[in-house]
């Protein structure tokens, strides 16, 4: 082969070849008959002192494990919301934020601490681990702060009930740079709705998406 503008030749000796009495010539050839020694010009000797088998290809580098994927979030259901809003109103609240689209967000109306809940489909039973709640990316950040800021995330055993805190109440400066996530680490399986509330008279609720996990 040839390397850097050098020529590289690898000789496998036979068998029988004696490295401690055995010596090649190393020629090169310039005629056009090979079988005429006048055209093989030795350049030096080549004594093999040791012979080693070429080494095995290096195996390409093995992949890296895939990143573990995030747990799909739950599914919910069965949605109710605080005083003056009909079962079938918390339901498109309940379409909108869950249809992967912050624009489309979910609002109540004008109460006194306005709550939406959502009845949380468990894996195996293991509860509620996490709630992430994204504000509306419609409205002026202006307009959506009135919305969301001072929410709080609840669990309990049915709609609207505050049994467990998961996180709250979340300031402005935290919502507004995203989806705020919060862990739910003291939920038992049998809290099986999540709450979001809004504390404070005459306030309204709203905000883009849930994911429950």
């Amino acid at each position: 082969t040839v390397a850097n503008d050098r020529l590289v030749v690898r000789l496998e000796p036979p068998d029988s070849f004696d490295p401690t009495r055995s010596a090649y010539k190393v020629c090169s050839y310039g005629g056009t008959n090979m079988y005429d020694e006048s055209h093989y010009f030795i350049s030096r000797s080549l004594v093999l002192a040791k012979y080693a088998a070429p080494p095995p290809p290096t195996p390409p580098p093995s992949s890296p494990p895939p990143s573990p994927t995030p747990a799909d979030a739950l599914a919910l259901s069965k949605p109710r919301m605080s005083t003056g809003h009909s079962t079938t109103f918390a339901e498109k609240f309940l379409a909108k934020v869950t249809d992967g689209k912050s624009k489309t967000f979910g609002k109540s109306k004008k109460n006194k601490n306005p709550w939406f809940s959502a009845k949380v489909t468990l894996e195996n039973q293991q509860p509620v681990r996490s709630v992430t709640v994204t504000r509306d990316t419609k409205n002026k950040p202006s307009k959506a702060k009135k919305y969301l800021d001072g929410f709080e995330v609840w669990v309990g055993k049915k709609a609207g009930e505050k049994a467990v805190k998961c996180g709250g109440p979340f300031a402005w400066s935290k919502i507004k740079k995203g989806p705020v996530t919060t862990p739910c680490d003291s939920a038992k399986s049998k809290h099986r709705y999540v709450t979001i509330i809004l504390p404070g008279t005459r306030k309204t609720l709203a905000f883009g998406e849930i994911e429950v996990r």
